[in-house]
């Protein structure tokens, strides 16, 4: 089943009433765990029909900690043994060390018997959904929280790998069971987006309708940049002797980018101020709201290399992140002289040093 099948089948389990979770827990650190499958301190489980949150943890029951853990993985094993027909996402629990068969391990070194229900038949990685439609560089390091940070979405209670390894050491239960249901709930949010095309990722800032379609809105941004300069060319000439349009500076080029993104997006606002930085004020070129998308036109000249290229978009980058509207940038490079040597491997290494989890950047450069 490929993806675009998946959303499909999601979509139509979704609405027909069938039960949908999203499921995550919380563990010991990979290094403590030699001799034994890793200890387990919490289980979350997010209803998508009720948008209501379930959790199991060492909160739950008394007694020592082989006592506590083995109540909640119970508890846990109970519930998918009520539900053995739901489907659930998750965040990468496929693999040996990290998913459904690492809590059956687990279970099996308690206890020495195998749970009654182990996995689930119907599983969707919502982490190599998004991977498979947006690539591999979908995000910044640490992937799970950047993208519910470049989405807007509430992180609150979330901890992070190094923290929770230290709330795990200092047996801080009920902080992990918060996080852990942070992210159930934040695993199904994304999917949400992702189904609906509302997804903001490093490639893209959500889908929108055109045409009896719909069209990615950092895409048809990028798509524009590249037929600009062949529509510059085409105003240029005209038959009859007619006065021609003419593109002496980076206001006209401004005003004829307006117009062709007024072609796709109902709401374009130009040079919206953003606050000062380095002592002065700046503008963003244009303003997408509805996308969290603000565009910047740049032009390459003699004497603007790879690294003042870099420079700058860092100050650009730092000037948006205060812009509350904007969530991605996409700067449109043109080069038309060919200063540039390398423009798609300067793509590639500009999104991924500047790009933040607070503020998406892509690059492009058209020569």
């Amino acid at each position: 089943m490929d993806l675009a099948q998946q959303i499909e089948h999601a979509k139509q389990t979704l609405d027909s009433g069938g039960e949908f979770y999203a499921v995550h827990y919380a563990s010991e650190s990979f290094s403590e765990a030699q001799a034994a499958p890793m200890a387990i301190s919490a289980i979350s489980i997010f209803d998508l029909k009720s948008d209501s949150v379930r959790s199991f943890s060492r909160l739950d029951v008394s007694g020592d900690d082989t006592a506590q853990e083995l109540a909640l993985l119970r508890g846990f094993y109970t519930f998918l043994s009520k539900h053995r027909d739901a489907s659930f996402l998750h965040w990468n629990m496929g693999g040996m060390e990290f998913g459904f068969e690492a809590l059956a391990k687990r279970y099996q070194f308690l206890t020495s018997e195998e749970p009654s229900f182990i996995a689930p038949r119907e599983q969707f990685n919502v982490d190599k959904m998004i991977r498979e439609r947006y690539g591999e560089d979908y995000a910044p390091h640490r992937r799970f929280e950047s993208i519910g940070r470049l989405n807007g979405l509430d992180l609150r209670g979330f901890i992070s790998g190094p923290d929770e390894i230290e709330a795990y050491d200092r047996k801080k239960w009920g902080d992990i069971a918060r996080s852990t249901s942070t992210k159930a709930k934040l695993i199904a949010s994304l999917f949400r987006r992702l189904m609906t095309g509302a997804l903001r990722t490093n490639n893209s800032a959500g889908r929108f309708d055109f045409a009896g379609g719909q069209l990615d809105a950092a895409a048809t941004v990028v798509n524009v940049g590249e037929r600009f300069v062949k529509v510059q060319r085409a105003l240029r000439k005209r038959h009859g002797g007619r006065e021609i349009v003419e593109f002496n500076d980076e206001y006209d080029d401004q005003y004829l980018m307006k117009a062709l993104l007024a072609l796709f997006f109902e709401d374009v606002r130009p040079e919206d101020y953003v606050p000062s930085y380095a002592g002065g004020n700046s503008r963003v070129d244009f303003l997408l709201p509805q996308h969290g998308l603000a565009i910047e036109l740049k032009h390459t000249r003699q004497g603007l290399t790879d690294k003042v290229l870099g420079e700058q978009l860092v100050i650009d980058r730092d000037r948006y992140v205060g812009v509350s509207k904007a969530k991605h940038l996409i700067a449109l490079v043109f080069d038309p002289n060919g200063e540039i040597d390398n423009p798609r491997g300067l793509e590639i290494d500009l999104q991924r040093r500047v790009g933040t989890s607070e503020l998406a950047v892509t690059v492009r450069i058209y020569s």
